[in-house]
């Protein structure tokens, strides 16, 4: 069972924003202890398990992006999501080579019962995807998953 908003408040949605503010202040310590000894993390192309696992995941794709493009700032969010849940909105401004790119990525975050996050599904956005990659076109970026993805 999962704890929502329509089961007692605004929980999921706390959980949420401290989670975002973690990642977002690179506190990993911080995001992980927020997660779930068992929590799920979906994404497009993975679906990783565990505190320490996800929280790797969200570093490799900071690192990556700052090695890749001149300059990457984050901008993250929470609110209520849909069905009860909570939702982290992030807002990527990319730039590089003179050029600049915003872009948005969602989160639906889900707690368990003992009130830790227990599962996030990264929200496919085709859109934002597709302008992502016009973008490293532009700029010339060859993008290789991961052998995880």
């Amino acid at each position: 069972m999962c704890v929502t908003m329509d089961d007692g408040g605004t929980k999921a949605v706390d959980r949420a924003r401290l989670f975002a503010g973690a990642v977002q202040c690179q506190d990993w310590d911080a995001a992980a202890r927020l997660l779930a000894p068992d929590c799920s993390y979906f994404q497009v192309a993975r679906d990783v398990r565990g505190p320490q696992t996800i929280v790797e995941c969200f570093q490799h794709d900071r690192k990556w992006g700052a090695d890749q493009f001149d300059s990457v700032e984050q901008e993250r969010s929470a609110g209520p999501g849909p069905d009860g849940r909570a939702s982290i909105t992030c807002l990527y401004h990319i730039r590089h080579k003179g050029h600049c790119l915003t872009i948005r990525s969602e989160h639906i975050v889900e707690m368990d019962e003992a009130g830790l996050i227990g599962r996030i599904e990264q929200v496919e956005l085709a859109s934002q995807a597709n302008a992502l990659f016009r973008f490293y076109a532009k700029v010339g970026i060859i993008h290789k998953p991961s052998p995880e993805q």
